[in-house]
């Protein structure tokens, strides 16, 4: 069995972005978006910071459904990809009778 075969079956691949190797402009929107909370927050009431909190969870929520939709549609992409090109593979062939 492959290595990458073998890791999905085993529940060991890693398909979550590395937080640490984000680009510079990622890393800056997430600090603006951090910061942007942050400073809401000092403005609210206990019920309206409940409230915010409520709010970011469905976001993250909505957000882990778009993900993984995003996910499955590209590997499925992906592999109709592979079997266009292996569909063809016989053209690269030199048969030789």
């Amino acid at each position: 069995m492959g290595k990458i075969l073998e890791t999905f079956f085993e529940g060991n691949l890693l398909v979550e972005p590395i937080t640490e190797k984000r680009s510079k402009e990622h890393k800056a929107v997430c600090d603006h978006a951090y910061n942007l909370v942050e400073e809401l927050e000092a403005k609210l009431n206990s019920d309206e910071k409940e409230l915010l909190d409520q709010i970011v969870e469905a976001l993250n929520a909505e957000s882990q459904y778009y993900a993984a939709d995003r996910f499955v549609r590209g590997y499925s992409l992906g592999a109709l990809m592979m079997l266009e090109v292996i569909e063809k593979r016989d053209e690269f062939l030199s048969l030789k009778e």
